[in-house]
Formats: C-alpha cells, structure tokens, sequence
C-alpha cells in the first residue's frame, strides 16, 4: 500500500524496502532455477516443432521475469534474464527482427549505462546534479543517514 508507505518512519522505510528487496531477488531466483532446471530439461526431450514452441515459450517466460526485474531497478539480475530469453528465442528459430526478439533488444539496451562525457560548467550541455554536496556527504559515509529517499510526495 503507497499510503502506508508514505507514513512510515524512514528508518522503517529502508527496512521494509531491503525486505522486499531480498524477497523479490529470492523469488525471481526461484523461478530462474525452475525454469532452467525442470522446464528447460523437459524442452530438450522434446522433438522438433515441439522443441521450438516450448523454447519460445520459456523465453517469454524469460522476458517476463526480465520486465519485473527491471520495474524493481534490479538492472543486472534484469540483464541475466534477458540474455535467457534471448536465448531462448534465438534457438527457437526467431529472426532477428521478431517482435520479442526486439523487444528484449530495447530491454536489455534500456539497462545500459549512458556514455557520460565531461563539459565545461558554461556548455549548454552540462547537466547540473541537484543536492551535490549532500551526495558527496553521503558517498563519504560521513552522514549517520546512510540512504538517499526518492521524493514520493505528490507534488
């Protein structure tokens, strides 16, 4: 429930968010480990047409997970998962430019980290960051708040 969320205490906050954290990574890691040993092993028996249905299959189950992965910002386990649908799609015989195929390639190019390249602070490119100084205090560790919030008002 937002409401209730907005009503905690940050320090309830950061624990209730690292739970559900850890029970999100513990979850798709079960169902990773499901789909790879049960699913998986159950496809390779399979024969030919069958095969390829079953392999497009699990990628969209692969593809799925990724999505999730990603709405949680859990960028590396989301890019882990996609590259097992990729996979998945690709040996079962879908072309480059299949719908699923690209959309797992807008998936996982969205997880990629931007090129930064430094400006002067006059370029009309510069992108200045807000709250620096309270930034620097935290990644010194020097702040008994350790955690950065984001805003979650509705203004």
């Amino acid at each position: 429930d937002v409401e209730a969320l907005r009503q905690m205490r940050s320090t309830d906050k950061v624990q209730y968010l690292s739970w559900l954290k850890e029970e999100t990574l513990a979850t798709f890691h079960a169902l990773k480990v499901f789909l790879k040993d049960s699913v998986l092993t159950d496809v390779e028996t399979q024969s030919g047409s069958n095969q390829h249905i079953l392999k497009k299959k699990a990628g969209k189950c692969f593809l799925a997970l990724g999505i999730s992965l990603q709405k949680q910002a859990l960028w590396a386990n989301a890019l882990d998962i996609l590259a097992e649908a990729l996979e998945m799609f690709k040996s079962s015989g879908l072309s480059e430019e299949n719908s699923d195929v690209v959309q797992v390639q807008r998936l996982v190019n969205a997880s990629a980290l931007p090129w930064v390249i430094l400006v002067s602070r006059n370029s009309p490119r510069c992108i200045t960051i807000k709250n620096a100084e309270r930034l620097r205090t935290l990644a010194e560790g020097n702040d008994e708040k350790s955690h950065i919030f984001p805003d979650c008002s509705n203004g």
